[in-house]
């Protein structure tokens, strides 16, 4: 008698998945070890595994695979490492430096300047907020000695202003200041200069007027005329959109039809982020899966042959693939979508796993650096989750018709509770990668997935046949009749934002994050895949015990994360870098968290990310108080949207600066308000206890309001940390008459300094310096300090800059102090330490 066969949703076998798993081993090889690493080593590896392979396969082959596996491995590093770590020697990555410097190249443009309109309120910026210019663009030559040379590589432009309607392909001459793309400079930042090296940018060009970029004389564009007509029919659509719906819906079609997200206002992105629904704001893989799904079940409504469905939904696909000019996201649904289509129309075809496993290898041979990108971990997590899921429940076959009534009711209930476990089942399995991304997942995106995704497909629609109806009315001049459409249409845009805004101010469907490693992350994701593959080879696989096994996994890897750092460190204190400004972030030993100023003289929205996504990394998720030391921009223009993100206990305001008249602190106290987050005015020797002896003591404040705003640094705010019996200055902008009383009133010698007024040399000078002899000298900064004055003025102690990353330091319940400093590997390095 014949053993049964297994029946799991792994039973068969899936040979492409060690393929896969040799191949990203390479990749992950040359990522890491990139720097040691040289192509002719690579390749010498290679042609040995090969030989090796190529011996085994006639001597003994069932010894051939290991080597076979080799040579994959090999070649998934090389490819990397053409990819990521190769460069000619005329690169303009040569001529890039982390600091801005002058230059004139030749161009080439890549897309269509884009104008981003994004403006910040009055308070966030003290710079003038005008809209940008942006493209990409191939270098042609760099301008030396009076000629140009010839340069190469791609570069981000951003120019100040609106640049005429130039096309993919024009030549132009740019003049402004190249800097090279550079990590982020905190924790939990996202890395754009990553992202962008994944598309071989390492640099940008900013340019400070349109006048800096000219087109060259008797050039015109060289885009292909399937390009061409690609552009001019997204700048049509576009153009319709605008003049037949109102702006806000005119923005969000945008960014569903086309990706243009440029447009939209913050409200409208703070509602889907918030809400977790932001994956249904742009055109992605889930746009291209609904707009497949939609095509395939009108063509098996249309009772048409397998194989004419197959070549429907692949049209579909493509199209939209067009839309969004081959955007990454796009580009790897489509790849996904159409392996999987093209493998069920195979006379054997093929499991659903081992065509995610084949789907995946041809992702990372187009471009092996999306190995590392989240939206890649993403799509595959979720397809991968969806197939596994499917395959718990008994399916009609996918060109079976239900016919009776009472059958269609049955099955759009099971289809119901299907959509259901598969937005459950999707949001548990990508909640550790979320909570890795970002520090606030919203766990609204559950419901407002399922309530979204029948609106989302209806959106859809209707922008089809509004497009086609308001050209039509656009193209006879009768654009009153474009209503017919328009009205409809923009209601439902104006449900899916209504129903992101609401499901964004739930407030107890939000979880703060305490950013797991990557490590912990590949740990834990490889465990449940083997365990999961363990499981479902012999045995068949139940959804609710699959889900809540998956709950109870998650809860247990998230909650033994606290405690650790606590409970060695008796005080931690974080100097934010946010260009001009001051963000400083204290955790005392019981745990809560202290925030002394939070603003950027650049960007308070940028700030206030900063400071939120650093907190997570302190594994903290709100504030017990916020203490502004004076009211000016760089101190305080971040407060209002952490207002918006966070739980806040208190703020604690100078008095000197309570003037409504000031459009920040104007900001700061409506939204308190609004939240009953309640102002307290502080005064000299209050005292803000963090525990165990530690504490924040006022030791210089002004006593009452002043008349006006204007420059209140003499008055700023003067606060001392203790702990464990050391001393930590933390001054504000404090200067003139303010600084003397300081030093004729309090003892100086301090553990460390945050030197005032970001290194000024007017409020910097040796009289103050030899006051405080600091141990640890700390500079909040930009890049326009001098730091050699600094130096020289506070030697022997040698300054700290957070231009070139935040600072960390730590005092152990021993008074043991330890200085680190945030690196461009986008880790903690000690720099130094001292019992």
């Amino acid at each position: 008698m014949s053993e049964p066969r297994p029946t799991g949703p792994f039973a068969n076998r899936a040979p492409a998945w060690p393929v896969l798993l040799a191949f990203i081993a390479g990749i992950l090889l040359d990522h890491f070890a990139s720097d040691e690493l040289e192509l002719g080593g690579l390749l010498l590896f290679s042609g040995i595994a090969s030989a090796i392979w190529l011996t085994l396969t006639r001597l003994s082959p069932r010894h051939a695979l290991p080597a076979l596996l080799l040579v994959i491995a090999g070649s998934g590093s090389v490819w990397h490492h053409l990819q990521w770590a190769v460069a000619p020697a005329d690169h303009i990555l040569r001529y890039a430096r982390p600091e801005p410097a002058a230059c004139e190249l030749q161009l080439t443009l890549l897309d269509v300047p884009t104008v981003d309109r994004e403006t910040l309120p009055d308070f966030a910026t003290a710079w003038p907020d005008e809209p940008r210019s942006r493209f990409q663009a191939e270098v042609d030559g760099l301008k030396q000695q009076g000629q140009f040379v010839p340069c190469s590589g791609k570069l981000l432009v951003s120019v100040t202003g609106e640049l005429p309607a130039w096309e993919a392909g024009q030549k132009i001459t740019a003049q402004g200041m190249l800097r090279e793309l550079t990590p982020p400079r905190n924790p939990g930042e996202y890395n754009f200069a990553e992202a962008m090296r994944r598309q071989q940018i390492y640099a940008a060009l900013f340019c400070e007027s349109p006048e800096a970029a000219q087109l060259q004389p008797h050039t015109a564009s060289h885009t292909p005329v399937f390009g061409q007509t690609l552009n001019q029919l997204r700048y049509g659509i576009l153009q319709v959109l605008q003049q037949t719906l109102p702006a806000e819906q005119a923005a969000v079609a945008a960014a569903l039809l086309l990706g243009e997200r440029d447009a939209l206002n913050e409200t409208q992105q703070t509602s889907f982020r918030r809400s977790g629904l932001a994956h249904l704001l742009s055109i992605s893989g889930l746009h291209v899966g609904l707009f497949g799904f939609a095509l395939f079940a009108t063509g098996r409504l249309l009772n048409l042959r397998p194989r004419s469905v197959a070549i429907l939904t692949a049209a579909g696909m493509t199209a939209c693939l067009l839309a969004a000019e081959s955007r990454a996201p796009v580009l790897r649904a489509w790849i996904l979508g159409m392996t999987l289509l093209g493998m069920s129309q195979l006379q054997r075809p093929i499991s659903l796993i081992q065509g995610l496993a084949i789907s995946g290898l041809v992702v990372l041979v187009v471009n092996p650096t999306w190995l590392f990108d989240t939206g890649t971990h993403l799509s595959f997590l979720a397809v991968g989750t969806i197939l596994i899921l499917m395959t718990m429940r008994p399916l009609p076959g996918p060109w079976d018709s239900v016919d009776q009534e009472e059958q269609q009711t049955s099955w759009w209930r099971q289809e119901a509770v299907t959509a259901f476990r598969l937005s459950v089942g999707i949001t548990v399995v990508l909640l550790p990668l979320f909570g890795h991304v970002f520090h606030r997942v919203a766990l609204a995106g559950i419901p407002g997935t399922v309530l979204a995704l029948p609106l989302l497909m209806a959106v859809m629609l209707m922008l089809g046949m509004h497009l086609l109806w308001s050209t039509l009315c656009l193209a006879i001049a009768a654009p009153s009749a474009a209503l017919l459409t328009g009205w409809p249409t923009a209601f439902l845009l104006s449900c899916l934002s209504d129903l992101a805004a609401w499901f964004s101010s739930v407030q107890l469907l939000n979880w703060f994050s305490r950013r797991p490693s990557a490590a912990i992350l590949l740990l834990l994701y490889t465990s449940a895949g083997l365990a999961l593959y363990w499981w479902g080879r012999t045995r068949p696989l139940r959804p609710r015990w699959a889900i809540g096994w998956t709950a109870i996994v998650l809860l247990l890897f998230e909650m033994p994360l606290t405690g650790s750092i606590v409970q060695q460190e008796l005080c931690e204190c974080r100097m934010l870098s946010v260009g001009h400004g001051n963000a400083c972030l204290i955790r005392g030993p019981n745990g809560e968290c202290v925030l002394i100023d939070g603003g950027s003289m650049e960007n308070g929205q940028r700030a206030a990310r900063v400071i939120s996504a650093s907190l997570a990394d302190m594994q903290a998720d709100r504030l017990a108080a916020v203490v502004i030391s004076h009211t000016d921009t760089d101190h305080l223009n971040a407060v209002p949207f952490l207002l918006e993100e966070l739980p806040i206990g208190r703020i604690l305001v100078n008095p000197a600066g309570l003037d409504p008249d000031h459009p920040g602190f104007r900001e700061v106290a409506e939204r308190a308000s609004a939240r009953n987050i309640p102002l307290v005015a502080l005064q000299a020797g209050d005292t803000i206890s963090l525990g165990n002896e530690t504490s924040l003591n006022v030791l210089q404040c002004p006593p009452h309001p002043r008349a006006g705003f204007g420059n209140d640094n003499a008055d700023s705010i003067v606060l001392e940390l203790i702990a464990a019996g050391r001393r930590l200055l933390i001054p504000g902008d404090v200067s003139g008459r303010g600084q003397q009383q300081l030093i004729d009133s309090v003892p100086g010698g301090f553990a460390a300094i945050l030197v005032p007024h970001h290194g000024s040399k007017r409020d910097n000078d040796e009289t103050f310096a030899s006051w405080a002899d600091p141990q640890l000298t700390l500079v909040s900064c930009g890049f326009d300090v001098d730091r050699e004055f600094l130096e020289t003025t506070y030697a022997p102690s040698q300054p700290f800059f957070t231009s070139a990353g935040a600072i960390r330091l730590t005092i152990s319940e021993q008074g043991a102090m330890q200085l680190s400093q945030w690196q461009p590997d986008q880790s903690w390095a000690v720099v130094r330490s001292s019992e």
